[in-house]
């Protein structure tokens, strides 16, 4: 009888961990916390074994069904294009899953701003169009006295000069690795933001974005010049 209790208990937690559950999710920028609107897909992995494809988003929700606890790997692609994999631990009641579309996969490349030198004068062109707007902005940058200078211009009037220090220099390396990744982003919205970079007024590169997905220029005024209109 004894045998018998404890094959049925062993029964009972083969069946309790063979059963399996649904999973929420949320996909969402998390640098400014607001809910990403985009319909997407995204696939679910677990030891390398594909366990959902094309799990569908919407307004940023997702549900993924027939899921046991453990360790899973949700692949999506991020605004910039780029291929992201991201592994969590799932338990029945848990927390709904958050990703990120807003993290960026370091490139390693070099780019214009981490090779500057003191000969150098970098110019970003920055030019945003729209059913009601149209955004005319240039920053350059330049050393002086072995200081990196920042000088933004508005409709070609200078409004913000500053010394940029180590942290901005960063800051910026980030923003144009960024930038040449929106090639890569979806499109499919009115507002088109066009980059261009050149280094000492020669052609650099140039990038369109036609998402809506990314505010980059925006953030770099904050950053850079704290200018916030």
């Amino acid at each position: 009888m004894k045998n018998l209790t404890i094959i049925f208990l062993i029964l009972i937690g083969i069946s309790a961990n063979s059963q399996t559950f649904s999973v929420k999710g949320i996909q969402k920028y998390c640098e400014t916390d607001r809910t990403d609107s985009r319909e997407r897909y995204l696939s679910v992995t677990r030891n390398d074994s594909v366990i959902v494809e094309n799990v569908k988003t919407r307004f940023g929700e997702f549900k993924v069904n027939g899921l046991k606890e453990g360790f899973y790997t949700f692949k999506f692609t991020n605004i910039f294009g780029q291929t992201v994999n991201y592994k969590t631990e799932i338990l029945k009641n848990g927390n709904p899953i958050t990703i990120c579309v807003d993290t960026f996969q370091e490139t390693n490349e070099k780019t214009l701003f981490s090779e500057l030198t003191s000969e150098d004068k970098l110019i970003i062109e920055y030019a945003s169009s729209g059913c009601f707007h149209f955004d005319n902005e240039q920053m350059e940058f330049y050393y002086e006295k072995e200081k990196l200078i920042a000088e933004l211009y508005i409709s070609e009037k200078l409004v913000k000069r500053k010394k940029v220090d180590s942290k901005s220099l960063e800051y910026l390396i980030g923003f144009e690795k960024k930038v040449k990744q929106m090639k890569n982003n979806m499109g499919g919205c009115t507002t088109s933001d066009l980059y261009v970079f050149s280094l000492n007024n020669e052609s650099g590169f140039s990038v369109n974005d036609s998402s809506c997905d990314w505010n980059g220029y925006r953030e770099l005024k904050k950053e850079i010049f704290n200018y916030k209109k």
